[in-house]
């Protein structure tokens, strides 16, 4: 979809058909486009990107089913993103519509930023790191290797979410996650009520 709206204001892919390993969606069709297996045989001219969200499974299918058979990681910035000039990016990058990226930020290879990410100066992500929608990350922070920041989540000024580190939907990270770890916002309690017969009208 990001591809198709984003080739109605600057047209650069023309999307031949899509690739899965679910035996049940092969030769059928998704948006006009064949569904083809991963042994099907492209050549070697051409770039493709994997949308998997899981970033173990993007960085497999990326480097075995595209790289390994001599095909190029696309790289798909939407033409809504606003992206400061000075931005360094590996191959396969994804940025999604309305994604704001502030300048000196470093992102790796097959990083994924989804609807409306905030991201501050300073960011750092890792290869296969993972910004999920409306995440808002302010100034210096560090997102490591396959690590995944969850939808509404924030990150404080400095912060890092370290390799394979989950940060739950919602949640505001203040200092860090080590590696491997997921951390989520503490589940709602109630802690004071007022009596019934104080709100009774």
């Amino acid at each position: 979809m990001s591809i198709r709206d984003s080739n109605r204001h600057r047209p650069e892919w023309e999307p031949v058909a899509f690739v899965d390993e679910d035996p049940a969606k092969i030769g059928t069709t998704i948006d006009g486009l064949p569904v083809r297996g991963p042994d099907h045989d492209f050549g070697p001219d051409l770039h493709a990107l994997c949308g998997a969200m899981d970033p173990i499974v993007r960085k497999r299918m990326s480097e075995e089913l595209i790289e390994g058979r001599g095909q190029t990681l696309a790289t798909i910035i939407h033409h809504s993103a606003l992206v400061a000039d000075d931005l360094v990016h590996g191959p396969g990058l994804v940025l999604m519509p309305g994604v704001k990226v502030n300048f000196d930020v470093r992102f790796g290879k097959g990083v994924h930023i989804l609807w409306n990410g905030m991201l501050g100066h300073g960011l750092r992500v890792a290869d296969y790191g993972t910004l999920l929608t409306n995440v808002t990350v302010l100034a210096g922070c560090t997102v490591g290797y396959a690590a995944t920041v969850g939808s509404g989540s924030v990150l404080s000024p400095g912060a890092t979410v370290e390799a394979g580190a989950l940060v739950g939907v919602g949640t505001t990270l203040l200092h860090k996650v080590d590696a491997g770890q997921s951390i989520m916002s503490m589940p709602r309690v109630v802690r004071w009520k007022r009596p019934p017969e104080t709100i009774a009208h």
